[in-house]
């Protein structure tokens, strides 16, 4: 008998194993192809960093089109776990039972954007369900309300560790993080945090010179072999000043140093905004409502018909407009200040569990 022949399947650090889009909020989405030693680079990091077990239940609640969800898959794979899949995740009916099939599952560990964080503490304060088995919810993709921090501590989970990712996609998965704790309540945010192992961040002014306040950028050996049009990494990917052969990627997000070396984000470049030849950055704006204000959430917008921004929020009791604006216009130009406050029962989010920019558009008189 003829014996049969397996192929001599043989892999390489730099082999390129997928392509994922960024969500292409600001203009058409960009391919990047993802490449095997910065997937396993994540992945090992995360497995050692929290101890995750052999036989530990990951819930799997992200779309596959989003590349988040390599860490659901993959994190419990090569760390003997078990993924757990819930038939309808996608729906808002499967997000609002969320919390009672964490618990009837016995899931431990759980990766989510903020806004389903949201409902999670939300049905948990309804409920009293404290979900005992899980031990870990990752949090991703958006800003984390700080209200929600607020309620979650007051629900007494200490047997849960809430932690924040960020990275995007062009250097794979997350390059910082933070263990957060009700300390952040008293600062008002949650920090980026620090890097992971092997990665160095580097906050850079307009003249590319290290500051404390300035654009993020990325140094790793385990980021993304770049754009499947690679005519656009030259704007992206740049030799870094600081290490030889080593490649820094511009993520477009602003940050500031805290006295502990955490990073705190700032806003990103394509949300700045020049009026009567002023700039500001919308989301440092929102910060300053949030501060202000009884709002729980909100996303400022600019109407390109008559350039005069709008504030779209969310709050459980009636706002006093006039009241939030004098506030703001101690710190901004009148032309910075909401012209139109739009309130929402509930952002709508993309398939990525951002802010879908575009349904916002639909609520302007």
């Amino acid at each position: 008998m003829e014996e049969m022949c397996l192929p001599d399947y043989r892999y390489q650090c730099d082999d390129s194993i997928y392509i994922y889009y960024t969500s292409g909020t600001t203009g058409r989405p960009k391919g990047v192809i993802g490449r095997n030693r910065g997937l396993k680079h994540f992945i090992d990091w995360e497995i050692q960093e929290f101890n995750v077990k052999e036989k530990s239940k990951f819930a799997q609640i992200t779309s596959p089109s989003f590349d988040p969800y390599l860490r659901d898959a993959f994190v419990p794979l090569l760390s003997g776990g078990t993924i757990c899949l819930m038939d309808n995740c996608n729906s808002f009916q499967g997000i609002k039972f969320l919390h009672q099939w964490i618990e009837k599952n016995e899931i431990n560990v759980i990766h989510c954007v903020p806004s389903i964080f949201h409902i999670i503490v939300m049905n948990i304060f309804k409920t009293k369900n404290k979900m005992k088995s899980l031990k870990y919810i990752f949090l991703a993709g958006e800003r984390i309300v700080i209200s929600d921090l607020k309620l979650w501590y007051s629900l007494e989970l200490k047997h849960i560790n809430l932690v924040s990712l960020y990275g995007p996609t062009e250097t794979t998965l997350a390059k910082m993080f933070h263990r957060i704790s009700e300390y952040d309540i008293l600062n008002g945010e949650v920090p980026l945090g620090i890097p992971i192992p092997e990665t160095n961040i580097y906050l850079l002014d307009k003249n590319d010179f290290q500051s404390q306040y300035g654009e993020i950028c990325i140094e790793t050996q385990f980021s993304s072999l770049g754009y499947v049009d690679i005519s656009m990494n030259v704007e992206k990917f740049f030799d870094s000043p600081f290490n030889d052969n080593m490649k820094l990627y511009r993520t477009g997000d602003f940050g500031q140093l805290n006295s502990k070396g955490e990073i705190l984000f700032r806003g990103r470049k394509d949300r700045q905004v020049k009026l009567s030849g002023m700039s500001a950055n919308l989301f440092a704006i929102e910060q300053c409502i949030l501060e202000k204000s009884t709002i729980e959430q909100c996303f400022l917008q600019l109407n390109a018909y008559n350039n005069r921004i709008i504030c779209y929020y969310i709050a459980q009791d009636e706002i006093n407009v006039k009241e939030i604006n004098d506030k703001l216009s101690y710190y901004y130009q009148h032309v910075f200040i909401p012209q139109q406050y739009i309130k929402l029962k509930e952002f709508k989010r993309n398939s990525n569990g951002k802010i879908d920019v575009n349904h916002l558009l639909k609520h302007i008189d």
